[in-house]
């Protein structure tokens, strides 16, 4: 399984482990581990280079995909974030929280 993060159709970063559910209003809740963000690709979402809910100002996309299945969960926005970390060229986050608009599979 590969679980890649989009701004748009441009790819931006992965997820190593990710889970989510959906309630009864079509809500998408959900929460991942080690997050890996390109530190030049995500200026167009935050407004500082951090990766946090206070300073995210657009949402992004998720797209999973197993075999021949693909799933896409649209419109994604923070909801709290784990320890951070940078390197010369990632944002890597230890776990994240998330809520995001619909699933289409």
């Amino acid at each position: 399984m590969e679980v890649k993060i989009f701004n748009g159709t441009k790819e931006i970063g992965k997820v190593q482990k990710i889970s989510f559910n959906e309630n009864q209003d079509g809500k998408v809740f959900g929460d991942g581990d080690e997050w890996r963000f390109d530190k030049e690709e995500v200026k167009d979402l935050f407004t500082r280079e951090i990766v946090h809910k206070n300073v995210q100002k657009m949402p992004f996309n998720i797209v999973i995909e197993d075999k021949d299945l693909k799933t896409t969960i649209t419109n994604v926005w923070i909801e709290k974030t784990a320890h951070q970390y940078a390197t010369e060229d990632f944002i890597v986050i230890d776990a994240l929280d998330w809520v995001a608009e619909k699933v289409e599979k």
